[in-house]
């Protein structure tokens, strides 16, 4: 078979095998209903002045909230952080004004000044104005003790800035992974058994982040198998921990939240395989590779032998196979696209399991 249809068949047999697994990354995503608002929280500001009978709006607005402003528009693109948008309109102009800061004795105290003022002769006067804030600005700002105060001369007017818990984001999930050279659709986590029984698996939500700079709680949930009714397996609160899963199929799913809100889920699939496991995946490959039928029965056979030596528990003489396939694998490569592609796709899947039993694991590294 030409190599151009043989990568084709290979790409098409590994894309229907994802997007099946990719179905089960759906049943996660529906336990996980979260927001995905742009902003991070929006908080309303609002005065009247005047009788009941006869209000007279004097200015209305909001602040917008992002830790992270992702302008596309720009070029190139910029991401601003840690920024407010503020958007005030007035009937006049105001001789000055300023965003306040509440104290604990209850005080206000100026924190920025609003000088963005533009004119509009039939709709009176606005602001739009970016600042940049500190860590303890955005606390202060989170928990309501922020104010606009106008100065109209004949008049002041002081505004709540408002916080918006109601649609405010919560924290980012995200646990560290690690690298898996299939072709996967969704998060998934593969981890190799070193005694054909069981691994133990770090689970470390560290990369998750709050919008607010607040402290995370997480909820950690793992069910037994991949099907919508799977039973649930344990749940966990803690960062990361290190848990030990049998060989199988599961899903996982953390949770994070501050104490503004629940954030964005972040679910994948864990696959605990062993070794002989692994290898007989990447036996079943072959075939569809762009090898020579010769390349391929000298390579098939280094993997069988690897997976047997695996299964029976020889560990490091699985490995040297893997060493010796990788070997071979160079050896046969020739500098063109497909060829380049089955060489780092194998040397890569190959690796993988080496590494598991030639590193530490990271919960290991910690503490050394």
């Amino acid at each position: 078979m030409p190599w151009a249809a043989a990568y084709s068949k290979h790409l098409n047999w590994v894309y229907m095998k994802r997007i099946i697994f990719s179905l089960v990354f759906l049943i996660l995503a529906i336990r996980c209903g979260a927001q995905d608002l742009s902003v991070d929280m929006w908080l309303p500001i609002r005065s009247q002045m005047g009788t009941d009978a006869q209000p007279d709006t004097i200015y209305w607005g909001g602040a917008s909230y992002y830790r992270e402003r992702h302008l596309f528009h720009s070029f190139p693109d910029q991401v601003l952080t840690n920024c407010l948008d503020l958007l005030l309109s007035f009937s006049a102009q105001p001789i000055s004004a300023w965003i306040l800061e509440k104290q604990a004795d209850e005080t206000l105290v100026p924190v920025f000044q609003i000088t963005d003022f533009a004119n509009n002769s039939d709709s009176g006067c606005y602001v739009w104005q970016e600042f940049t804030l500190t860590t303890n600005q955005i606390h202060s700002l989170v928990a309501g003790n922020w104010y606009v105060a106008m100065d109209f001369g004949d008049s002041n007017f002081v505004a709540n800035v408002e916080p918006g818990y109601l649609f405010a984001n919560g924290p980012t999930a995200k646990a560290i992974l690690p690298p898996v050279y299939d072709m996967w659709l969704s998060p998934y986590y593969k981890a190799i058994s070193l005694n054909n029984q069981d691994a133990q698996v770090v689970l470390d939500g560290s990369p998750s982040t709050d919008p607010y700079y607040l402290p995370i709680q997480f909820l950690w949930i793992a069910w037994d198998g991949i099907g919508i009714d799977s039973p649930l397996l344990f749940t966990n609160s803690q960062m990361n921990f290190t848990q030990t899963f049998n060989v199988g199929m599961y899903q996982v799913r953390l949770d994070a939240n501050d104490e503004i809100a629940t954030g964005r889920s972040y679910p994948f699939l864990l696959d605990v395989k062993t070794a002989g496991q692994e290898v007989d995946s990447i036996f079943s490959t072959i075939q569809n590779s762009v090898f020579s039928a010769n390349q391929k029965r000298v390579l098939s056979r280094v993997l069988s032998t690897a997976a047997s030596q695996f299964d029976q528990g020889h560990m490091k003489q699985g490995c040297d196979h893997l060493v010796l396939f990788k070997q071979l694998v160079k050896a046969f490569h020739v500098n063109t696209y497909a060829s380049n592609y089955y060489f780092t796709y194998y040397s890569n899947r190959a690796q993988f399991v080496i590494d598991a039993f030639e590193r530490p694991t990271r919960l290991d590294e910690r503490h050394h």
